[in-house]
């Protein structure tokens, strides 16, 4: 009797690893399309940068160093030039 009972937990333990396994795999794969749509978004919308620049600027910092490893990114210059000559900022 005890030896089923040993085996039933067994199983249990499997099923609920893999159930997790299953979540994790799941929440990773929409973190990741999360983190590609925002980035393309970004990366697309000068509208949208205003909006971190004026609210989280950090995040569009960060933003702005990752495509600076590139020599020719000048995204930040055109995007304060464009949003100070139509007084945004």
């Amino acid at each position: 009797m005890l030896e089923k009972q040993v085996e039933t937990r067994n199983i249990l333990d499997k099923k609920s690893l893999t159930t997790w396994m299953k979540f994790g795999i799941l929440a990773e794969l929409t973190f990741l399309a999360g983190s590609y749509l925002g980035y393309r978004k970004l990366n697309h919308d000068i509208e949208a940068r205003l909006f971190l620049y004026k609210h989280c600027y950090f995040l569009l910092d960060k933003f702005y160093l990752i495509g600076e490893r590139d020599k020719d990114f000048k995204c930040r210059e055109s995007d304060l030039q464009h949003w100070k000559a139509n007084n945004l900022i």
